[in-house]
């Protein structure tokens, strides 16, 4: 499994997570604890529904908050979602596939990520 080491910030508070590097995800998404530990409201954030593998639909609350990869320089703003049910952070198409270039190489078993508008400037190898 992709998975890559991640800080989500709010402001003054952060938290470390390893996250699931997920291209099927429409929108990353983290459990609604992890809004709690970065001093986020979510009764005022919009709502959106997501359907699960298994037919369930699980309801989100999206906010903007600041994502930053170890050893690329530039941190980004991107909109998540916080949703109960889910246990996995996962990294999805909106906010992180939109701002990153993310190269699979499996037969290498490695996975390589660029900022998405300065090609070749930093570089993270996992």
């Amino acid at each position: 499994m992709p998975l890559l080491e991640v800080r989500l910030r709010n402001g003054p508070d952060y938290i470390d997570v390893d996250c699931l590097v997920d291209s099927g995800a429409v929108d990353s998404m983290f459990h609604t604890d992890f809004a709690d530990e970065l001093g986020i409201d979510l009764t005022n954030c919009e709502q959106r529904d997501y359907y699960a593998v298994d037919g369930n639909i699980m309801r989100g609350w999206v906010a903007s908050i600041q994502l930053e990869i170890n050893g690329i320089a530039h941190p980004v703003q991107v909109d998540v979602a916080f949703v109960e049910e889910n246990e996995i952070p996962l990294l999805g198409q909106s906010g992180f596939f939109d701002s990153f270039e993310v190269r699979f190489r499996g037969f290498d078993s490695v996975f390589e990520i660029f900022p998405a508008l300065q090609r070749g400037a930093d570089k993270y190898l996992m």
